[in-house]
């Protein structure tokens, strides 16, 4: 989570946006991006550099969070690696406002499976599973891992959240 300060943009054009974030995201099972900013209307839009040349425009825009109000969300399940920016665009905001940007992004390749069926599973049928971690971790801090579940054609119909707290 950053801090960060709203200003009033061009209402018609989102890359006017004062807020401009990037991250990259590697083997991510979601990332949610949020604001939080009562009494004012931002907007919040998703961009994905798809022609890696490490401009962002317009033309990139794969998500929108455009309410009326400074509370916007956007998620998204499975998203392809690569390189991100979030704009957080003042469609109407009074003064210089602060909001905190969070970005959640859960990825990695750092769990394994085990106990996995091999078929479809009738349901009803109680199935044990194993996970474990394996990689450094600091004391004090929380791990987040999310296992996803589903047929074929839906393999992320049943998300479970993992965290781990080393002591």
């Amino acid at each position: 989570m950053s801090t960060e300060t709203a200003h009033q943009d061009d209402p018609n054009d989102p890359s006017t946006a004062s807020v401009k974030k990037s991250f990259t995201l590697t083997h991510a099972g979601h990332v949610t991006v949020s604001t939080a900013l009562p009494g004012n209307d931002i907007d919040e839009y998703l961009l994905r550099d798809e022609n890696g040349d490490g401009a962002f425009t317009v033309d990139e825009i794969i998500a929108a969070s455009a309410g009326g109000t400074g509370d916007e969300s956007i998620s998204l399940v499975n998203p392809p690696d690569g390189d991100y920016q979030v704009w957080v665009h003042g469609f109407a905001v009074a003064g210089t406002p602060t909001f905190p940007l969070t970005i959640d992004a859960v990825q990695g390749n750092d769990m394994t499976v085990s106990g996995v069926p091999s078929g479809p599973v009738p349901a009803g049928t109680a199935v044990t599973v194993h996970v474990a971690y394996s990689k450094p971790m600091t004391a004090g801090q929380d791990y987040k891992g999310e296992l996803q579940l589903g047929p074929t054609v839906a393999p992320s119909l049943l998300t479970v959240p993992i965290v781990i707290h080393r002591e």
